[in-house]
């Protein structure tokens, strides 16, 4: 399960300082599909505490107030700390996209595929390069800032300002049925075991083991009769297994995370391959 602020009953997931390592080595690994790109070298964190600061901007405020209190302005606010913090050796600017893309995930958003790439590679690189308002000019005349003397606040506003322009919700999951084949990939993703019992499946989540000798206990088993149809689980069937298991939109699982999680990002990596290789270059 994620992180996350509750607002007013309303959950803002966020990305802790394990996801972000976790973004900069996904993105390390995979420098070989970008032609040209050379590798992140050295890859790894130059310096945790920079690293640890950018990641808890999610978090600013006192008790149950807090500065970034949606899904924009907090997305904003860690691409800013990730990008201008430089916590790593290298990559920092195209860890600011794995991050935006990550976090607007999290929260149900996905980029407008109809960005222009200009356009996303200039937010990162004049982020870094303070010189948001000149993006702001050249992309949005209209937009009227607060403050015209921009201070870190009003190009966190600026970003959210953005996001808000070019992301959408997008909705998962309308299909009757879902293979077996996929679903017992999600049951792994989930630490669940799946067994067949004649007409029946049968799925199981273990408690967890503090010693490697100690028998494993069930935390939670249940059955579900399958039908004539071997090869599909049915629509209501799956909810019902979310609810049994926990896996739920009220659990902290929404759709997008538990139908896609595993594989969304590395598509995302590839999909502004561009941007992330002509932000390697700068």
């Amino acid at each position: 399960m994620t992180e996350f602020i509750d607002i007013k009953g309303k959950k803002i997931h966020l990305l802790s300082t394990e996801c972000v390592k976790e973004l900069h080595n996904l993105l390390s690994d995979n420098y070989k599909s970008f032609k040209d790109m050379e590798p992140i070298s050295p890859s790894g964190v130059k310096n945790i505490n920079m690293l640890e600061s950018a990641v808890f901007r999610q978090k600013t405020g006192s008790g149950i107030y807090y500065k970034y209190d949606n899904e924009y302005t907090n997305c904003a606010t860690l691409i800013f700390g990730v990008t201008k913090n430089h916590a790593f050796h290298n990559g920092n600017k195209r860890l600011g996209l794995l991050s935006m893309i990550k976090h607007l995930y999290l929260n149900g958003l996905v980029l407008n595929p109809a960005i222009g790439e200009n356009e996303l590679f200039e937010l990162l690189l004049y982020t870094v390069q303070d010189l948001l308002e000149k993006h702001a000019r050249k992309y949005y005349p209209n937009y009227k800032p607060e403050d015209p003397n921009w201070d870190d606040d009003q190009k966190i506003n600026y970003l959210a300002f953005w996001l808000q322009k070019n992301s959408f919700k997008k909705y998962y999951y309308t299909a009757n049925e879902l293979k077996i084949k996929d679903f017992k990939k999600i049951l792994e993703n989930h630490d669940i075991e799946y067994k067949e019992d004649g007409v029946y499946i049968e799925l199981t989540k273990y408690k967890e083991r503090k010693f490697l000798f100690f028998k494993k206990e069930p935390l939670i088993r249940k059955k579900y009769k399958i039908g004539k149809k071997k090869n599909v689980i049915k629509k209501f069937m799956i909810e019902r297994f979310r609810k049994d298991f926990q896996l739920t939109k009220s659990d902290g699982i929404d759709n997008t995370t538990f139908f896609y999680e595993e594989k969304f990002i590395q598509d995302e990596i590839f999909k502004y391959k561009s941007i992330i290789y002509r932000l390697s270059k700068t």
